[in-house]
Protein backbone atom coordinates (compact mmCIF):
# COMPACT_ATOMS: atom_id res chain seq x y z
CA UNK A 1 0.00 0.00 0.00
CA UNK A 2 1.36 3.54 -0.55
CA UNK A 3 0.89 6.54 1.00
CA UNK A 4 -1.32 8.79 -0.83
CA UNK A 5 -1.45 12.59 0.14
CA UNK A 6 -4.32 14.38 0.03
CA UNK A 7 -3.93 18.77 0.11
CA UNK A 8 -6.90 20.14 1.87
CA UNK A 9 -8.29 21.51 -2.29
CA UNK A 10 -7.27 19.27 -5.39
CA UNK A 11 -8.79 19.33 -8.65
CA UNK A 12 -9.03 16.80 -11.21
CA UNK A 13 -11.06 15.81 -13.95
CA UNK A 14 -12.97 12.81 -14.46
CA UNK A 15 -12.62 10.74 -17.56
CA UNK A 16 -16.12 10.17 -18.74
CA UNK A 17 -17.65 13.97 -17.06
CA UNK A 18 -17.14 17.02 -19.25
CA UNK A 19 -16.86 18.76 -15.90
CA UNK A 20 -15.77 17.66 -12.08
CA UNK A 21 -17.35 16.17 -9.02
CA UNK A 22 -17.17 16.75 -5.94
CA UNK A 23 -16.40 14.92 -2.52
CA UNK A 24 -17.80 17.13 -0.29
CA UNK A 25 -16.24 18.38 3.04
CA UNK A 26 -18.50 20.90 4.40
CA UNK A 27 -20.92 21.86 1.40
CA UNK A 28 -19.32 25.26 1.03
CA UNK A 29 -16.84 25.43 -2.12
CA UNK A 30 -13.84 26.36 -0.49
CA UNK A 31 -13.92 22.96 1.49
CA UNK A 32 -14.87 20.71 -1.13
CA UNK A 33 -11.88 18.12 -2.86
CA UNK A 34 -12.40 17.68 -6.53
CA UNK A 35 -11.64 14.62 -7.61
CA UNK A 36 -10.94 13.42 -11.44
CA UNK A 37 -11.43 10.15 -12.94
CA UNK A 38 -10.62 8.20 -9.83
CA UNK A 39 -10.67 8.86 -5.83
CA UNK A 40 -8.51 6.62 -3.64
CA UNK A 41 -8.67 6.64 -0.14
CA UNK A 42 -5.78 4.33 1.83
CA UNK A 43 -6.72 5.57 5.28
CA UNK A 44 -3.25 6.12 6.21
CA UNK A 45 -4.05 9.29 7.62
CA UNK A 46 -5.45 7.94 10.58
CA UNK A 47 -4.10 7.37 14.09
CA UNK A 48 -1.97 4.50 14.21
CA UNK A 49 -0.69 4.47 17.85
CA UNK A 50 -3.30 4.90 20.70
CA UNK A 51 -6.53 6.09 20.36
CA UNK A 52 -7.82 9.75 18.39
CA UNK A 53 -10.88 11.51 17.84
CA UNK A 54 -13.14 10.53 14.35
CA UNK A 55 -14.69 13.98 13.79
CA UNK A 56 -16.98 13.49 10.65
CA UNK A 57 -15.85 14.85 7.48
CA UNK A 58 -12.87 15.91 8.82
CA UNK A 59 -10.33 13.45 9.54
CA UNK A 60 -11.08 11.79 6.83
CA UNK A 61 -12.58 14.51 4.23
CA UNK A 62 -15.98 13.24 2.89
CA UNK A 63 -16.07 10.22 5.76
CA UNK A 64 -18.90 9.53 8.43
CA UNK A 65 -18.90 7.10 11.18
CA UNK A 66 -21.64 6.30 13.59
CA UNK A 67 -21.47 2.97 16.22
CA UNK A 68 -22.79 1.84 19.44
CA UNK A 69 -19.18 2.21 20.70
CA UNK A 70 -19.05 5.89 19.44
CA UNK A 71 -22.65 6.93 21.40
CA UNK A 72 -21.14 6.36 24.66
CA UNK A 73 -17.09 6.75 24.02
CA UNK A 74 -17.10 10.25 22.46
CA UNK A 75 -16.39 9.46 18.93
CA UNK A 76 -13.41 7.48 20.23
CA UNK A 77 -11.42 5.35 17.60
CA UNK A 78 -8.34 2.76 18.75
CA UNK A 79 -4.99 1.95 16.65
CA UNK A 80 -4.64 -2.13 16.81
CA UNK A 81 -3.51 -5.34 15.37
CA UNK A 82 -6.49 -7.58 16.58
CA UNK A 83 -4.90 -8.09 19.54
CA UNK A 84 -7.85 -6.41 21.30
CA UNK A 85 -11.18 -8.62 21.69
CA UNK A 86 -12.96 -4.72 22.84
CA UNK A 87 -15.82 -4.44 20.62
CA UNK A 88 -14.83 -0.84 19.32
CA UNK A 89 -14.11 1.62 16.02
CA UNK A 90 -10.17 0.57 14.98
CA UNK A 91 -7.35 2.03 12.78
CA UNK A 92 -6.45 -1.43 12.02
CA UNK A 93 -2.68 -2.62 10.88
CA UNK A 94 0.58 -3.41 12.26
CA UNK A 95 1.75 -1.50 15.13
CA UNK A 96 5.11 -0.65 13.81
CA UNK A 97 3.72 0.62 10.69
CA UNK A 98 1.93 3.70 9.18
CA UNK A 99 -0.17 0.89 6.90
CA UNK A 100 -4.38 1.05 8.35
CA UNK A 101 -6.99 -0.03 7.23
CA UNK A 102 -10.84 1.21 8.70
CA UNK A 103 -12.60 -1.20 10.79
CA UNK A 104 -14.12 -2.47 13.80
CA UNK A 105 -14.90 -5.25 16.52
CA UNK A 106 -18.90 -6.25 17.22
CA UNK A 107 -20.08 -6.75 20.94
CA UNK A 108 -22.55 -6.12 23.01
CA UNK A 109 -22.29 -2.91 23.64
CA UNK A 110 -20.72 -1.85 19.53
CA UNK A 111 -23.93 -4.32 17.96
CA UNK A 112 -23.93 -1.79 15.09
CA UNK A 113 -21.39 -0.03 12.84
CA UNK A 114 -21.94 2.60 9.90
CA UNK A 115 -19.20 3.97 7.56
CA UNK A 116 -20.04 6.02 4.89
CA UNK A 117 -18.55 8.25 2.43
CA UNK A 118 -20.38 11.46 0.45
CA UNK A 119 -19.99 12.44 -3.02
CA UNK A 120 -22.30 15.22 -4.86
CA UNK A 121 -22.72 15.63 -8.49
CA UNK A 122 -22.17 19.08 -9.38
CA UNK A 123 -20.78 17.98 -13.01
CA UNK A 124 -23.84 19.62 -14.99
CA UNK A 125 -25.23 16.30 -15.99
CA UNK A 126 -26.48 12.89 -14.38
CA UNK A 127 -24.01 10.73 -12.64
CA UNK A 128 -25.03 7.47 -14.27
CA UNK A 129 -22.58 4.75 -12.88
CA UNK A 130 -19.91 4.26 -10.49
CA UNK A 131 -17.22 1.63 -10.46
CA UNK A 132 -15.99 1.25 -6.94
CA UNK A 133 -13.09 -1.11 -5.86
CA UNK A 134 -11.56 -1.56 -1.80
CA UNK A 135 -9.52 -4.48 0.20
CA UNK A 136 -11.88 -6.32 2.81
CA UNK A 137 -9.10 -7.76 5.70
CA UNK A 138 -9.32 -9.15 8.75
CA UNK A 139 -7.50 -8.70 11.57
CA UNK A 140 -8.84 -10.55 14.34
CA UNK A 141 -10.50 -14.41 14.91
CA UNK A 142 -13.30 -14.11 17.55
CA UNK A 143 -12.46 -18.30 17.69
CA UNK A 144 -13.21 -21.73 15.66
CA UNK A 145 -16.39 -23.09 17.21
CA UNK A 146 -19.16 -20.80 15.32
CA UNK A 147 -17.21 -17.53 15.95
CA UNK A 148 -16.31 -14.66 13.27
CA UNK A 149 -20.08 -14.38 12.20
CA UNK A 150 -19.31 -11.15 11.01
CA UNK A 151 -19.75 -8.92 7.77
CA UNK A 152 -19.58 -5.72 6.08
CA UNK A 153 -23.10 -5.13 3.79
CA UNK A 154 -22.40 -2.57 1.23
CA UNK A 155 -24.91 -0.23 0.28
CA UNK A 156 -25.73 2.87 -1.01
CA UNK A 157 -28.82 5.49 -1.66
CA UNK A 158 -29.20 8.92 -3.40
CA UNK A 159 -30.25 12.25 -2.02
CA UNK A 160 -31.99 14.98 -3.19
CA UNK A 161 -30.21 17.41 -0.69
CA UNK A 162 -27.81 16.97 2.26
CA UNK A 163 -27.80 12.81 2.93
CA UNK A 164 -27.02 11.18 6.21
CA UNK A 165 -26.11 7.99 7.95
CA UNK A 166 -28.87 6.24 10.06
CA UNK A 167 -27.87 5.59 13.57
CA UNK A 168 -28.49 2.36 13.26
CA UNK A 169 -28.66 -1.34 11.23
CA UNK A 170 -31.91 0.01 9.81
CA UNK A 171 -31.48 -0.20 5.84
CA UNK A 172 -34.44 2.09 5.00
CA UNK A 173 -34.11 3.35 1.46
CA UNK A 174 -30.67 2.13 1.19
CA UNK A 175 -30.45 -0.17 -1.69
CA UNK A 176 -28.10 -3.06 -0.89
CA UNK A 177 -25.27 -4.23 -3.14
CA UNK A 178 -24.26 -7.72 -2.33
CA UNK A 179 -21.22 -7.76 -4.86
CA UNK A 180 -19.73 -5.23 -2.86
CA UNK A 181 -19.88 -6.87 0.55
CA UNK A 182 -17.06 -8.33 2.58
CA UNK A 183 -17.59 -11.21 4.93
CA UNK A 184 -15.25 -12.33 7.53
CA UNK A 185 -12.53 -14.81 5.02
CA UNK A 186 -11.25 -16.62 8.58
CA UNK A 187 -14.27 -18.60 10.33
CA UNK A 188 -12.27 -21.34 11.90
CA UNK A 189 -9.16 -20.26 13.12
CA UNK A 190 -7.82 -20.23 16.72
CA UNK A 191 -8.68 -16.84 18.31
CA UNK A 192 -6.17 -13.88 18.27
CA UNK A 193 -4.66 -11.94 15.67
CA UNK A 194 -4.42 -12.20 12.34
CA UNK A 195 -2.27 -10.02 9.71
CA UNK A 196 -4.83 -8.31 7.42
CA UNK A 197 -2.11 -7.98 4.61
CA UNK A 198 -1.76 -11.67 4.36
CA UNK A 199 -3.76 -13.07 0.87
CA UNK A 200 -5.84 -15.20 2.98
CA UNK A 201 -7.21 -13.07 5.27
CA UNK A 202 -8.13 -10.05 3.18
CA UNK A 203 -10.41 -9.79 -0.56
CA UNK A 204 -10.38 -7.33 -3.30
CA UNK A 205 -13.86 -6.43 -4.00
CA UNK A 206 -14.81 -4.75 -7.18
CA UNK A 207 -17.93 -4.10 -8.98
CA UNK A 208 -19.56 -1.46 -11.32
CA UNK A 209 -22.89 -0.22 -10.23
CA UNK A 210 -25.67 1.45 -12.01
CA UNK A 211 -27.27 4.53 -10.73
CA UNK A 212 -29.28 8.01 -11.61
CA UNK A 213 -27.83 10.76 -9.27
CA UNK A 214 -29.34 14.15 -10.62
CA UNK A 215 -26.89 17.26 -11.08
CA UNK A 216 -26.55 18.90 -7.73
CA UNK A 217 -27.55 15.47 -5.55
CA UNK A 218 -25.70 13.65 -2.94
CA UNK A 219 -24.94 9.70 -3.10
CA UNK A 220 -23.58 7.93 -0.20
CA UNK A 221 -22.02 5.12 -0.08
CA UNK A 222 -22.42 2.72 3.52
CA UNK A 223 -20.66 -0.22 4.68
CA UNK A 224 -22.87 -1.87 7.79
CA UNK A 225 -20.98 -4.41 10.48
CA UNK A 226 -23.17 -6.36 12.86
CA UNK A 227 -22.53 -7.94 16.14
CA UNK A 228 -21.74 -11.38 15.12
CA UNK A 229 -23.18 -14.64 17.24
CA UNK A 230 -20.15 -16.30 18.99
CA UNK A 231 -17.07 -14.42 19.00
CA UNK A 232 -16.59 -11.28 16.56
CA UNK A 233 -13.75 -10.82 13.82
CA UNK A 234 -11.63 -7.64 13.54
CA UNK A 235 -13.20 -6.56 9.76
CA UNK A 236 -11.97 -3.30 7.90
CA UNK A 237 -11.72 -1.68 4.56
CA UNK A 238 -8.33 -0.57 3.10
CA UNK A 239 -7.61 0.67 -0.51
CA UNK A 240 -10.74 2.65 -1.44
CA UNK A 241 -11.59 3.37 -5.57
CA UNK A 242 -14.23 5.12 -6.74
CA UNK A 243 -14.50 6.16 -10.33
CA UNK A 244 -18.02 7.72 -11.39
CA UNK A 245 -19.08 8.04 -15.00
CA UNK A 246 -21.95 9.81 -17.14
CA UNK A 247 -22.35 6.85 -19.19
CA UNK A 248 -23.77 3.71 -18.87
CA UNK A 249 -22.23 0.65 -21.12
CA UNK A 250 -25.66 -0.78 -21.09
CA UNK A 251 -29.16 0.52 -20.95
CA UNK A 252 -31.57 -2.02 -19.75
CA UNK A 253 -35.37 -2.78 -21.05
CA UNK A 254 -36.03 -5.68 -19.29
CA UNK A 255 -34.88 -9.23 -17.77
CA UNK A 256 -37.59 -12.11 -17.09
CA UNK A 257 -37.66 -15.57 -16.30
CA UNK A 258 -40.45 -17.31 -17.07
CA UNK A 259 -41.12 -20.92 -16.49
CA UNK A 260 -41.65 -22.90 -19.84
CA UNK A 261 -42.42 -26.12 -18.44
CA UNK A 262 -41.82 -27.95 -14.95
CA UNK A 263 -38.00 -28.31 -16.04
CA UNK A 264 -37.23 -25.07 -18.26
CA UNK A 265 -37.38 -21.83 -17.90
CA UNK A 266 -36.74 -19.19 -20.32
CA UNK A 267 -34.31 -16.37 -19.40
CA UNK A 268 -35.12 -13.07 -21.41
CA UNK A 269 -33.48 -9.77 -21.78
CA UNK A 270 -33.15 -6.73 -24.09
CA UNK A 271 -30.82 -3.70 -24.02
CA UNK A 272 -31.73 -0.88 -25.68
CA UNK A 273 -28.22 0.79 -26.27
CA UNK A 274 -24.73 -1.41 -25.62
CA UNK A 275 -21.48 1.00 -25.02
CA UNK A 276 -17.69 -0.71 -25.58
CA UNK A 277 -20.02 -4.03 -24.32
CA UNK A 278 -18.26 -7.33 -24.81
CA UNK A 279 -20.45 -10.46 -23.25
CA UNK A 280 -23.48 -10.67 -20.94
CA UNK A 281 -23.07 -13.96 -17.98
CA UNK A 282 -26.24 -15.58 -16.93
CA UNK A 283 -25.38 -16.50 -13.39
CA UNK A 284 -27.83 -18.52 -11.60
CA UNK A 285 -27.99 -20.02 -7.87
CA UNK A 286 -29.97 -22.74 -6.69
CA UNK A 287 -31.73 -22.25 -3.15
CA UNK A 288 -29.22 -23.86 -0.73
CA UNK A 289 -25.77 -23.14 -2.66
CA UNK A 290 -23.46 -20.41 -1.24
CA UNK A 291 -22.76 -18.71 -4.58
CA UNK A 292 -23.83 -17.90 -7.75
CA UNK A 293 -22.31 -19.73 -10.84
CA UNK A 294 -22.42 -18.97 -14.85
CA UNK A 295 -24.65 -21.10 -16.62
CA UNK A 296 -24.19 -19.44 -20.37
CA UNK A 297 -22.22 -16.61 -21.65
CA UNK A 298 -23.67 -14.51 -24.58
CA UNK A 299 -21.58 -11.88 -26.98
CA UNK A 300 -22.76 -8.49 -26.42
CA UNK A 301 -23.14 -5.63 -29.49
CA UNK A 302 -20.35 -3.95 -28.28
CA UNK A 303 -21.49 -0.35 -29.61
CA UNK A 304 -25.05 -0.31 -30.55
CA UNK A 305 -28.01 1.99 -30.14
CA UNK A 306 -31.07 0.32 -30.68
CA UNK A 307 -33.45 -2.57 -29.26
CA UNK A 308 -31.30 -6.13 -29.09
CA UNK A 309 -33.13 -8.77 -27.69
CA UNK A 310 -31.51 -12.24 -26.18
CA UNK A 311 -33.00 -15.21 -24.38
CA UNK A 312 -31.58 -18.68 -22.85
CA UNK A 313 -33.32 -21.96 -21.76
CA UNK A 314 -32.15 -23.41 -18.21
CA UNK A 315 -33.00 -27.00 -17.10
CA UNK A 316 -34.54 -26.44 -13.32
CA UNK A 317 -36.20 -28.36 -11.00
CA UNK A 318 -39.04 -26.92 -9.71
CA UNK A 319 -39.10 -27.76 -6.35
CA UNK A 320 -36.19 -25.82 -5.86
CA UNK A 321 -36.27 -21.54 -5.79
CA UNK A 322 -33.64 -20.69 -8.63
CA UNK A 323 -32.01 -17.32 -8.42
CA UNK A 324 -30.75 -15.70 -11.88
CA UNK A 325 -28.58 -12.56 -12.63
CA UNK A 326 -26.82 -11.24 -15.29
CA UNK A 327 -23.51 -10.30 -15.26
CA UNK A 328 -22.43 -7.22 -18.15
CA UNK A 329 -18.66 -7.85 -19.06
CA UNK A 330 -16.90 -4.49 -21.01
CA UNK A 331 -13.71 -4.93 -23.02
CA UNK A 332 -11.49 -3.55 -20.79
CA UNK A 333 -12.85 -6.28 -17.68
CA UNK A 334 -15.23 -3.73 -15.96
CA UNK A 335 -18.21 -5.46 -15.10
CA UNK A 336 -21.63 -4.61 -13.15
CA UNK A 337 -24.94 -6.97 -12.51
CA UNK A 338 -28.41 -6.54 -12.70
CA UNK A 339 -30.68 -7.07 -10.12
CA UNK A 340 -31.23 -10.83 -9.26
CA UNK A 341 -34.48 -12.50 -10.69
CA UNK A 342 -36.30 -15.15 -8.55
CA UNK A 343 -38.06 -17.77 -10.06
CA UNK A 344 -40.06 -19.36 -6.82
CA UNK A 345 -40.32 -23.30 -6.73
CA UNK A 346 -43.55 -24.92 -7.40
CA UNK A 347 -45.54 -26.83 -4.70
CA UNK A 348 -45.15 -30.70 -5.94
CA UNK A 349 -48.54 -31.28 -6.09
CA UNK A 350 -50.03 -35.19 -7.12
CA UNK A 351 -53.42 -36.13 -8.56
CA UNK A 352 -54.61 -39.67 -9.58
CA UNK A 353 -57.53 -40.78 -10.59
CA UNK A 354 -59.67 -44.42 -11.55
CA UNK A 355 -61.20 -46.46 -13.12
CA UNK A 356 -60.17 -45.53 -16.67
CA UNK A 357 -62.22 -46.93 -18.55
CA UNK A 358 -65.07 -45.92 -16.04
CA UNK A 359 -68.95 -46.23 -16.09
CA UNK A 360 -70.86 -43.31 -14.09
CA UNK A 361 -68.02 -41.60 -11.96
CA UNK A 362 -64.40 -41.33 -11.26
CA UNK A 363 -62.64 -40.75 -8.25
CA UNK A 364 -60.04 -38.33 -8.03
CA UNK A 365 -57.33 -37.98 -5.25
CA UNK A 366 -55.24 -34.63 -4.96
CA UNK A 367 -53.10 -33.34 -2.65
CA UNK A 368 -54.52 -29.94 -2.24
CA UNK A 369 -58.06 -29.23 -2.53
CA UNK A 370 -59.96 -29.05 -6.06
CA UNK A 371 -62.74 -26.72 -6.80
CA UNK A 372 -64.23 -27.89 -10.28
CA UNK A 373 -63.42 -29.64 -13.10
CA UNK A 374 -64.56 -28.82 -17.29
CA UNK A 375 -65.42 -32.24 -19.42
CA UNK A 376 -64.43 -32.01 -23.28
CA UNK A 377 -66.08 -34.39 -26.02
CA UNK A 378 -63.19 -35.74 -28.67
CA UNK A 379 -64.44 -32.51 -30.64
CA UNK A 380 -63.39 -30.37 -28.16
CA UNK A 381 -67.06 -29.40 -27.05
CA UNK A 382 -68.09 -28.60 -23.15
CA UNK A 383 -69.78 -31.48 -22.58
CA UNK A 384 -70.30 -31.18 -18.38
CA UNK A 385 -68.95 -28.94 -15.25
CA UNK A 386 -69.14 -29.78 -11.58
CA UNK A 387 -67.78 -28.31 -8.91
CA UNK A 388 -66.20 -29.99 -5.84
CA UNK A 389 -66.67 -30.02 -2.07
CA UNK A 390 -65.24 -32.61 0.39
CA UNK A 391 -66.20 -35.62 -1.77
CA UNK A 392 -63.76 -35.48 -4.78
CA UNK A 393 -66.08 -37.50 -7.33
CA UNK A 394 -66.67 -36.90 -10.58
CA UNK A 395 -70.31 -37.53 -11.89
CA UNK A 396 -70.13 -39.09 -16.09
CA UNK A 397 -73.91 -40.99 -16.00
CA UNK A 398 -75.13 -38.66 -17.98
CA UNK A 399 -72.61 -38.74 -20.76
CA UNK A 400 -72.56 -40.85 -24.23
CA UNK A 401 -69.87 -43.62 -24.19
CA UNK A 402 -66.65 -42.60 -25.75
CA UNK A 403 -63.09 -40.62 -25.11
CA UNK A 404 -63.77 -37.08 -22.94
CA UNK A 405 -60.83 -34.99 -21.42
CA UNK A 406 -61.39 -33.28 -17.85
CA UNK A 407 -59.61 -30.11 -16.84
CA UNK A 408 -59.54 -30.18 -13.01
CA UNK A 409 -58.46 -27.04 -11.06
CA UNK A 410 -57.55 -26.01 -7.48
CA UNK A 411 -57.90 -22.30 -6.35
CA UNK A 412 -54.54 -21.76 -8.19
CA UNK A 413 -55.87 -22.72 -11.72
CA UNK A 414 -56.31 -25.61 -13.94
CA UNK A 415 -53.89 -28.39 -12.45
CA UNK A 416 -54.14 -31.19 -14.84
CA UNK A 417 -55.73 -32.85 -17.87
CA UNK A 418 -57.43 -36.25 -17.86
CA UNK A 419 -57.83 -38.24 -20.23
CA UNK A 420 -61.05 -40.72 -19.61
CA UNK A 421 -62.73 -43.17 -21.72
CA UNK A 422 -66.47 -43.95 -20.53
CA UNK A 423 -67.87 -47.12 -21.71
Amino acid sequence: MKNVLLPYVFSLCFTHLSAQITVVASGSGSNEINVNSSYTQNFNALNSNGSANFSNNSTLRAWYINSEHFDNNSNTYYSGAGTNSAGRVYSLGSSASSDCALGYVGSGTNDYFNLGFRLKNNSGSNLRSVTISFVGEQWRSGGNTNDNNNHLHFFYQVFSGAGSLPTNTNQGNWTQINSLSFTAPQKSVTVGALNGNMSANRKVVSTTIQVNVPNGNEIWFRWVGNDGSGFDAALGIDDFTITPSSTVPVTWLYQNPTRVSEKLVKIEFATASEINNEKFEIQKNIEGESAFRTVKEMAGKGNFTGVTSYQFHDKVNNLQTNFYRIKQVDFDGKFSYTPVLVLQKQACEKLTFFPNPCKNKIYIHSSTPLSNALVFDSKGHLVASQKFSKNQELVLSQLKQGKYYINVFNKRGRLKELKVVKQ
